[in-house]
């Protein structure tokens, strides 16, 4: 890895920018077993790879001994572990019969939950789930009246009184009446008991969720659409064991493909509920039933009207319409091997022959594990035999050795603390979403947050949080009366006046979102014109562009920036997201720049090469004129309705020719002029501004990596930074980048983050990765499963697949290698729809790593580090007016 990762300080931009493009070459892959399935074993590998599995070579073990189905296993499962070690365990299987149990699959499985008290009665686990059922309760509703003249209203002269509280609805009591109240706002309270024989999983490969519906009868009486969860999923953030409960609120962005008068309400009518219990395993290789969601295994409908008057009426039943329904499918007929965070199982998919077989469970035990459930699973439709082995993980040996730098560390008001990152999307996911009580919501995230020490907190708060954007995703007009999004991000940066976290500067979302130039023309009084180039994006070389978001930044600072974060180099960071392409199984696209920004390309390239015969001559085209070049035209759409793939191989510019490489590096050389005139801007009123990037697709900011390099991770660490138009080497350049950050859902490994972390430190960009942990989506290269798309995404030279894996992610490993390579831990909280979240897993996890961080900062030569940092200039917060928005916070 060391080898693979080279500096590259010495090396001029120039030398750089002409460099010979990669060549296709070879890369490791997953390989595929004799029974057909697929071997993914990464946490062996890691384990393999640093000696770790040197451990267990010797050690006391139990005996287990299972039967069932025609097959006698026999396990040897370690008495004794350390917190995050993969432990193995051997086991032998063998026949009843003297012919073997022929095609029947054998699954083995381990699992190292919290709590194995579900197993007592034989339960199974999502992975390979039993019977999954819940029995649905209905509890009532509550219902809201807007109050409009209560709420807080922005105004750009910072003329504007805080309002008295926060929100601004008048809320009803819980009712349980099959008559509803109509309301702006209306929640339903379900209460569910796990049923089934199966432990019901927040996260990882599998993984249980409510998805809700709503239905409105027509006056003929039809039922047609009408409505979907604001979050288009309800979460659950424990284990549920069989005969558990759990309590949940359903809202509803209501009045599908029209504007409705109640946008998060209802109006009188006949509804229907629909809600779908949705279960993520793996059955015949489908990847894109489980990449947002999974299979329907129970639908339960509940009828109910709403009336301008509430009224006491017994709610109708809630019918199950449909349970455990498999469709014929089998379980699990593709993954032979399957590691992930405490989960771990083998496929035998062909059955166990008359000779037996041997194998090793590799499995990830937690600082919590008491007991190792050790499962045996015969049969399409698995019959299982379980046993509960003790095992004793020791966690106090675990340390973290922090190292302080001058970006990891932030001024709390009192002393520099570690710098532990995450984002509030009280904006977006976790206001009115969660429950009637968005002000508790809010409350108990942020509690939450400084209990494991997070101390800066980001926020996409752009551009809903102004009343009078357009919201786009509920189709509304601007609006006098509400905006429960924009409310509640202002409640959350009152609060965190209190006792923090500090909060992040933020300027855009993304960065040339066109509708900045209506803030900007909202906060200076004078009209802003920024063309609309494709789907709300303005023109990248519009001078406009960099001053509206300037102006948005500055306005923003000069009313929150008293609580903003400032590091120990003196710098106030701002986040910018500026997701320019992408690098996934379902996304292979870079986004369109219109025709300004291709004609400025034109002109690029006239002064790289001089004449079009050299330009031909290194693209091996035939443009007889500069007019005619176009990365954009005849760009080709993929089976998912998604443009500008850059696939055609007759099209010059595809992946990854000389063309569309020397697109990339324009385009990166794009957003160096953006960021640089940005910064410039902001820098008029905030000297000791920094830049915070922030992408999507598990992109990470250094340079130097090897295109050729066979571990798949580096590969997609190089060849995403040329579709985001994020090359290392000429973004890192001009110095403008402070941090980097993404919403990562790439599972790198320890080893891989701690050398990526040095990386990037050592080259000026700190990482500040806002890793979503439960639920990370690898890709499993091999040669039979998945998408095709790998070869040329990856550029490899023979054709490979990509299979999608969703994986749980340790956090304490991952945080321990960015906090001890001088980068910023950071985490996904609250992105709830698109299932990034921190369940009862992270939570215990970086409680954990708080613990040992805090045992860190008074080891003497950290303690002396970070003491001979003295306190820092603020004089800068005294440009913010420290407006509040809301007067009682409780």
């Amino acid at each position: 890895m060391k080898n693979k990762l080279s500096l590259l300080l010495s090396f001029s931009l120039t030398t750089l920018a002409w460099a010979e493009e990669p060549k296709p070459a070879p890369i490791d892959t997953y390989p595929i077993h004799a029974d057909g399935g697929l071997i993914y074993d990464p946490l062996r590998r890691e384990a393999e790879r640093t000696g770790q599995l040197q451990k267990y070579q010797d050690v006391e073990t139990t005996l287990v001994h299972l039967q069932g189905g025609g097959v006698t296993m026999e396990a040897h499962v370690p008495k004794q572990a350390t917190a995050y070690d993969v432990v193995p365990i051997p086991y032998t299987l063998r026949t009843t019969t003297d012919s073997g149990i022929g095609s029947h699959p054998v699954h083995v499985s381990a699992t190292a939950f919290k709590s194995a008290d579900g197993d007592k009665g034989g339960a199974y686990d999502l992975s390979i789930p039993g019977r999954v059922a819940i029995d649905l309760k209905y509890l009532g509703s509550v219902t809201a009246k807007n109050l409009p003249e209560a709420r807080h209203r922005l105004a750009p002269d910072f003329s504007d009184k805080p309002a008295e509280r926060y929100p601004a609805y008048d809320a009803r009591d819980l009712v349980r009446s099959g008559v509803v109240e109509a309301g702006e706002y209306i929640w339903f309270s379900f209460e569910f008991t796990n049923s089934g024989d199966t432990v019901l999983d927040p996260e990882g490969l599998g993984g249980f969720l409510l998805e809700p519906k709503l239905f409105r009868q027509t006056p003929e009486g039809k039922w047609e659409p009408f409505g979907i969860a604001y979050n288009r999923y309800v979460r659950i953030f424990r284990y549920i064991y069989p005969g558990e409960t759990e309590r949940v609120w359903v809202s509803f962005m209501a009045g599908a493909g029209e504007v409705p008068t109640h946008r998060f309400g209802l109006g009188p009518g006949k509804y229907k509920l629909v809600i779908d219990s949705v279960a993520r395993y793996e059955a015949e290789f489908d990847w894109i039933v489980n990449i947002w969601s999974g299979r329907t295994v129970q639908k339960d409908e509940w009828e109910f009207e709403v009336a301008e008057k509430p009224a006491a009426r017994e709610p109708a039943p809630i019918v199950t319409v449909q349970s455990d329904a498999r469709d014929g499918r089998k379980l699990n007929r593709w993954l032979h091997s399957f590691q992930e965070f405490m989960t771990s199982f083998d496929g035998h998919l062909k059955g166990i022959s008359d000779a037996g077989v041997e194998g090793i469970l590799y499995l990830q035990v937690a600082p919590w594990t008491q007991k190792i459930s050790l499962k045996l699973l015969t049969g399409d439709e698995p019959q299982l035999q379980s046993a509960q082995v003790p095992i004793a993980v020791e966690s106090a040996s675990l340390a973290v050795n922090f190292q302080p730098t001058d970006r990891n560390l932030i001024w709390n008001g009192d002393k520099w603390v570690p710098l532990i990152a995450t984002q509030t999307m009280s904006d977006m996911r976790a206001n009115i979403q969660m429950g009637p009580n968005p002000r508790g919501t809010i409350r108990r995230d942020r509690e939450a947050m400084l209990s494991v020490g997070v101390s800066m907190v980001t926020t996409t708060a752009m551009p809903w949080m102004y009343d009078f954007i357009q919201r786009p995703y509920t189709h509304a007009q601007p609006d006098a009366g509400s905006n429960p999004n924009g409310d509640a991000v202002r409640y959350f940066l009152d609060l965190a006046r209190e006792r923090g976290p500090r909060i992040e500067g933020w300027i855009n979302y993304p960065y040339a979102r066109s509708t900045i130039g209506d803030i900007a023309a909202w906060v200076t009084g004078e009209k802003i014109n920024l063309v609309d180039v494709f789907h709300g994006e303005a023109n990248l070389l519009d001078p406009a562009l960099a001053k509206a978001n300037a102006t948005a930044a500055t306005y923003q600072f000069t009313r929150w920036g008293d609580n903003y974060g400032q590091n120990a180099a003196g710098e106030v960071p701002f986040s910018v997201e500026d997701s320019r392409g992408w690098l996934r199984l379902d996304v292979h696209i870079r986004y369109p720049k219109g025709p300004q920004v291709l004609a400025a390309f034109q002109e690029w390239s006239k002064s790289k090469f001089g004449s079009l015969e050299n330009l031909n001559n290194a693209w091996d085209t035939s443009f007889s004129k500069w007019e005619e070049i176009d990365p954009e035209h005849g760009q080709s759409t993929n089976e998912h309705g998604h443009k500008f793939v850059y696939a055609d191989d007759q099209n010059p510019f595809h992946d990854w020719s000389p063309a569309v490489l020397d697109w990339d590096w324009f385009r990166t050389e794009l957003r160096v002029r953006n960021y640089t005139d940005l910064l410039a801007s902001l820098r008029e009123t905030i000297p000791n501004a920094t830049l915070n990037v922030r992408t999507e697709g598990g992109n990470v900011l250094v340079a130097g990596v090897d295109p050729a390099d066979p571990n798949p991770h580096l590969r997609h660490v190089f060849y995403s930074q040329r579709r985001c138009g994020l090359i290392a080497e000429v973004l890192q350049a001009p110095g403008t980048i402070a941090y980097h950050s993404d919403y990562t859902t790439m599972p790198y490994t320890p080893t891989e983050v701690r050398e990526l972390t040095r990386t990037a430190v050592a080259q000026g960009v700190t990482p500040m990765w806002l890793a979503q942990f439960n639920h990370m989506r690898d890709t499993a290269i091999n040669e039979r499963y998945g998408s095709k798309d790998y070869t040329r995404a990856y550029n490899v030279d023979q054709p490979v697949k990509g299979a999608m894996m969703h994986v749980l992610t340790p956090v304490f490993p991952w945080w321990k290698a960015v906090a001890e390579e001088g980068g910023v831990p950071a985490i996904l909280w609250q992105d709830y729809e698109c299932d990034g979240f921190v369940s009862e897993t992270q939570m215990a996890e970086m409680q954990l790593f708080h613990k040992k961080l805090e045992e860190s900062l008074v080891t003497a030569a950290v303690a002396e580090a970070i003491a001979a940092k003295t306190a820092p200039d603020e004089s800068w917060r005294s440009r913010s007016k420290a407006k509040r928005s809301f007067i009682q916070l409780d």
